[in-house]
């Protein structure tokens, strides 16, 4: 009954499929079909059935082996490897929305100077002056010119690189709540 090339065949079938499994769950996974297909086939020739048809029916009792395989190779990779990997999703994706949210955060904070009405004058070690009024942004050293090193049109141009970032980090965990949600049935 141990020596049934019917059933090594199958289970090579089941086996080609597992090849998400670890290796060493592989073999224990076709250890216990063995067991299983063989008692049933015992089963069906204490029944009275021959030996190739007690295979057979076993067989079609368990069901295709591509199928069989598939499943095992979701489950297991649903009770071992999901749970990680969404928790590291969440991760990631919460730290992107983090991030972006700073990135929007500091740009408003450093920009809300920049467009106050009114000035703002920082004076360098040199003596150089760093001067911002209504926007632009200009840097006299001594008696020098005055030099204007920022304007605010350049405003936009920096916040809307961290405002899309924004809207793909929100974008990713939709998309994560979406797929955690549907994940109880395999593809």
């Amino acid at each position: 009954m141990n020596n049934r090339p019917e059933i090594e065949r199958y289970l090579d079938s089941v086996q080609a499929k597992l090849w998400l499994v670890a290796r060493p769950y592989r073999s224990e996974i076709r250890e216990e079909l063995r067991n299983h297909l063989e008692s049933l086939a015992a089963d069906y020739e204490c029944a009275g059935f021959g030996s190739a048809e007690a295979t057979q029916a076993a067989f079609k009792q368990f069901g295709k082996p591509d199928f069989i395989g598939r499943r095992l190779a979701y489950q297991w990779f649903k009770e071992n490897l999901m749970i990680p990997h969404r928790i590291v999703s969440f991760v990631i994706s919460s730290l992107v929305v983090l991030s972006a949210a700073w990135l929007v955060f500091a740009s408003y904070m450093v920009f809300s100077v920049l467009l106050k009405p009114g000035s703002f004058v920082a004076w360098g070690s040199d003596g150089a002056k760093f001067e911002m009024r209504n926007g632009v942004a200009t840097l006299a050293g001594g008696a020098s010119q005055a030099v204007t090193v920022f304007h605010s049109p350049l405003i936009p141009a920096l916040v809307i690189p961290f405002l899309v970032i924004f809207t793909l980090a929100v974008y990713g965990c939709v998309q994560l709540v979406r797929r955690n949600g549907n994940s109880s049935s395999p593809s």
